[in-house]
This record gives C-alpha cells, sequence and structure tokens, in this order.
C-alpha cells in the first residue's frame, strides 16, 4: 500500500469532524502544489 492509500485510510477512519477536516486540508494542500510527494513517516 503506497503513502497516499495509508492516508485515505486514516482519514476513512475517522468519521467525525477530524476526518473532514484534515480531508480539506489535505485537499488544499494537494491543490496549491502538484508535485508535492505524500510519505508514511511513522508507524502507528
Amino acid at each position: 500500500m503506497d503513502p497516499s492509500e495509508r492516508i485515505d485510510g486514516l482519514i476513512a477512519g475517522l468519521t467525525d469532524w477530524r476526518g473532514k477536516t484534515l480531508a480539506s486540508i489535505r485537499k488544499s494542500i494537494l491543490e496549491a502544489d502538484r508535485e508535492i510527494i505524500e510519505e508514511w513517516k511513522w508507524m502507528g
């Protein structure tokens, strides 16, 4: 599983306001710079 898929899974697991907020912030960041590379740095 690549980092973007892991992040999608993490956000999907947050069914309250946190998931919606993280998804919105992530979308804004990725749209601001299309060359951003998402990474997963910590296991947990």
